[in-house]
């Protein structure tokens, strides 16, 4: 079932869902560097807040909702927070300030085994493009500019763009925090035979 809140490895990180950590993969499938859980904020609101994932190079945090998970009001609070206010030139890190993304489970799509890659913007909206000169992807708002957020190169005619549904979602291995304790309870079994094999065959043990 995509996207079930059932703890899921992948590489190093114990996930929540099987949702978030196919996002971590699609990530990683496109080169994105990402900081799952990162820190928790407070919002103006008064409400704590802890996001999915930072992209701590393109400046961009996601949070992502399985389907009839509507609860993305704190987001939406944080992008009003992150966006740009400069009055005149921005001189916001990147270029129009932070961008807040909804991420969502995959659009089944015919030729992609897993399906599509599809979000929301919970500002304005945001396009994912892979620059020309540097060859990095990162979301860009269009209405803001079209400079990489990676490399900062302002470079229109060579960006890639993608809109949702129109690459392909990546699937993690899929391995349950039950089927980390079942390995990690036979390793320390042939870990402790071996050990006791070890100590009989040097008269330690009877």
């Amino acid at each position: 079932m995509n996207g079930a809140a059932i703890e899921t490895w992948f590489g190093l990180t114990d996930f929540r869902s099987a949702l978030e950590s196919d996002w971590a993969a699609t990530l990683s499938s496109l080169g994105i560097q990402w900081e799952y859980e990162p820190c928790l904020l407070v919002l103006p609101s008064g409400e704590r807040y802890l996001p999915d994932f930072w992209l701590p190079e393109i400046g961009t945090w996601i949070e992502v909702k399985g389907n009839g998970i509507p609860r993305v009001e704190k987001a939406r609070e944080l992008a009003t927070v992150v966006v740009c206010k400069c009055r005149e030139r921005c001189a916001c890190q990147w270029f129009g300030g932070e961008i807040v993304l909804i991420g969502h489970p995959a659009l089944r799509t015919a030729g992609m085994r897993f399906g599509a890659l599809y979000w929301d913007d919970a500002r304005y909206s945001a396009v994912l493009a892979q620059c020309g000169h540097c060859e990095s992807f990162s979301w860009l708002r269009l209405r803001q500019s079209f400079r990489c957020r990676k490399c900062r190169v302002l470079d229109p005619q060579r960006l890639r763009m993608y809109g949702p549904g129109e690459l392909e979602f990546r699937h993690s291995d899929r391995v349950t925090a039950h089927q980390v304790a079942d390995e990690y309870a036979m390793w320390i079994t042939a870990e402790q035979v071996a050990e006791t094999r070890r100590k009989r065959e040097n008269g330690e043990v009877a």
